[in-house]
């Protein structure tokens, strides 16, 4: 039974991997967040998808590999048996470095969309990043409702 639910699982997310990439911030909302203020162009976007499309299968792979170690961490973890610690840390340290080679995935093809900004656009995303550092800045200076909760 455990044997067709991991299939089951592998095949999910295999179909998952595999739909088509038609937004070059999918999964990466942190990197829209940094261009805030671009204005991208219809061109800019063809080509920020271009770049994106080239890592796409990878880090599905990556996503996928690491789903699958967190699932078995977990089932492992919760399990009625003796909880093996060495499996535990091994299945943990496999999906944190899988993480991390998706996260550094992720800042090159930041690092390649930076690429295809103007000087212009980049001078407006700065200024755009800064307003809104200062934005939250000034929010967590405001009270909080509740006193405890400073």
């Amino acid at each position: 039974m455990k044997t067709m639910a991991m299939l089951a699982v592998v095949l999910v997310g295999a179909a998952a991997g595999a739909q088509e990439l038609r937004d070059p911030f999918q999964g990466m909302a942190s990197a829209k967040r940094l261009l805030r203020g671009a204005e991208l162009t219809d061109a800019q976007m063809s080509q920020l998808l271009e770049i994106r499309q080239g890592t796409w299968q990878r880090e599905q792979q990556l996503v996928d590999e690491r789903d699958a170690a967190w699932r078995a961490f977990k089932e492992l973890f919760t399990s009625t048996g003796e909880a093996d610690a060495s499996k535990l840390g091994a299945l943990a340290q496999q999906a944190t470095e899988l993480d991390a080679q998706l996260e550094q995935l992720k800042a090159e093809v930041l690092f390649r969309y930076r690429s295809v900004l103007s000087e212009p656009q980049l001078a407006r995303v700065s200024e755009a990043y800064q307003t809104l550092e200062s934005l939250k800045e000034q929010e967590r200076a405001v009270p909080p409702t509740v006193a405890a909760e400073q």
